[in-house]
This record gives C-alpha cells, structure tokens and sequence, in this order.
C-alpha cells in the first residue's frame, strides 16, 4: 500500500475508535441525568484527544499533532450525530 492509503486508513480507523468512545460516552451522560448529554460527550471527547496528543508528543517516539485532536473530534461529532437522527422520538 501506499504512504497515502495508510495514512488515510489510519486516520479513518482513529475516527471510528472515537466514535465509539463519544457514544459511549453519551450513554453514561444520560445514565447520570446530565443536561445536553451530546455535548458532555464531545467535550470528553476532545480533551480525551488533547491527552492523547500530549502523551504522544512528550512521549517521544511519535508526533502529537492538533490536526489528529479535530479528525477524532468529527469521528465523535459524526457518531453523535447519526445516533440523533436514528434515535425514535420518545
């Protein structure tokens, strides 16, 4: 493969792990009664993001890029998103 289908690989799949991680995450904001659970989700999210970047860019080994922090953020944005419009109204 490719330099450019691994990257674009790579990044479609940390996309999806966040996805994962937001829905999640909305579900547990919902189990605790939290007001607007979708944007307690992001939030998480993102600053799950942030870490990871840190840890990554003091860790040595690999770059820490604010770039990946946004892609995992859409992953997560769009999981929520779909989950919204698939959701039947109560």
């Amino acid at each position: 493969m490719t330099d450019a289908v691994t990257l674009v690989i790579r990044k479609l799949a940390h996309m999806a792990e966040y996805a994962v991680l937001a829905v999640l995450a909305a579900r547990l904001a919902e189990l605790y009664a939290l007001r607007r659970p979708w944007l307690w989700a992001i939030l998480f999210v993102l600053l799950y993001a942030a870490g990871d970047e840190v840890h990554q860019y003091l860790g040595g080994s690999r770059t820490g890029q604010w770039q990946d922090v946004l892609i995992d953020g859409f992953g997560g944005a769009m999981a929520l998103w779909l989950r919204g419009k698939c959701r039947r109204p109560s």
